[in-house]
């Protein structure tokens, strides 16, 4: 039993404003398993561990509940080091609800608070040994790092994600900064935010054919197009704050949200928004990163017995109130 992975709700167009003061959210997530026959045992593995980065975002408050009380709970990580919650819910049940809700506040207010590399931050990359350990884990080839394949006789030239890539290496004349923050912008610009056309096994190849999408594709295609262009990258999950729900074109869906990290030496892994065509901001809350959509799942593992399973997710992230309580539930 999973989760589908993180989707998006599209945010404004325009850049959010900058924070004077690191900026409170609600996060409140909700999924409920219903089941058409009792079940008698599930096994399940929950990454919504909020994880305290300094300079990025601290954790004030966070609660877990999980319907029926699960008679195993216990915090743990997985292979990534991304902070996990097992659990095992006896039965029988015919429903399982799984609710979570924290208070957070987000350090990074300004995204372009850092130094760009020079030479070091220009294609080819050349990584040193300790950054090729640090970027390893998250290459879907276990033990390696993306090969550098920006040079025409490198590659067949009818891979058209490499051909994406390339594109806006040219403009940023090999600049890596430039060039994602590029693509970053025209994913936004040239793709259409649409649910119900892909899943989590629609390839880069298919989305770049289709120009459109939803938040797991368009960052699986700048993944796609770095790790051709020889730099390491990685699919980062968590949530974002995307206005008011009058200005939610999605928002009756709920979802988690993912953007791309890229690692740029001299500056480490950098988020990229390819979704809401920004930089990853005080509006965005991590969670956790993996080498692709699967490896992040919020919710996952196995539900025993003959019965099927149909899940809904509802998610709300919203500014705290000034003297830090929690907003009140509607209705």
């Amino acid at each position: 039993m999973s989760e589908p992975p993180p989707g998006p709700r599209p945010a404004p167009a325009a850049p959010p404003p900058p924070a004077t003061v690191p900026p409170r959210w609600t996060l409140r997530y909700r999924a409920v398993y219903r089941y058409d026959r009792p079940a008698p045992r599930a096994s399940l593995r929950i990454r919504l561990s909020i994880p305290e980065i300094p300079g990025w975002q601290r954790v004030l408050r966070r609660d877990l509940r999980v319907r029926p009380a699960p008679a195993r709970l216990g915090p743990g990580a997985d292979a990534l080091g991304n902070a996990v919650e097992d659990l095992e819910v006896a039965g029988p049940f015919d429903e399982i609800a799984i609710e979570m809700e924290a208070l957070v506040e987000t350090v990074n207010t300004n995204p372009f608070a850092f130094r760009l590399p020079g030479e070091r931050g220009r294609l080819p990359l050349r990584l040193d040994a300790d950054e090729r350990a640090a970027v390893s884990r998250f290459d879907p080839r276990p033990g390696t790092v993306p090969a550098p394949v920006h040079t025409p006789a490198a590659t067949p030239p009818s891979d058209p994600v490499l051909e994406f890539g390339r594109r806006f290496a040219d403009e940023a004349k090999g600049d890596v900064f430039g060039l994602l923050a590029a693509m970053t912008r025209a994913i936004h610009r040239e793709f259409r935010f649409s649910w119900g056309v892909t899943n989590v096994q629609t390839a880069p190849e298919q989305v770049l054919a289709l120009r459109t999408g939803v938040c797991q594709d368009f960052t699986t295609l700048m993944i796609a197009a770095a790790r051709r262009l020889g730099i390491p990258a990685r699919y980062a999950s968590g949530f974002v704050y995307d206005g008011p729900p009058e200005r939610r074109r999605a928002g009756e869906l709920g979802a988690t949200h993912s953007w791309c990290e890229a690692y740029i030496p001299g500056i480490g892994w950098k988020g990229f928004d390819p979704t809401n065509g920004i930089l990853v901001c005080h509006t965005h809350v991590f969670v956790a990163a993996g080498p692709d959509a699967r490896s992040v799942t919020p919710v996952e593992g196995t539900t025993f017995g003959p019965g099927s399973n149909y899940c809904n997710v509802a998610v709300d992230v919203d500014p705290a109130e000034e003297d830090g309580r929690l907003p009140a539930q509607g209705p």
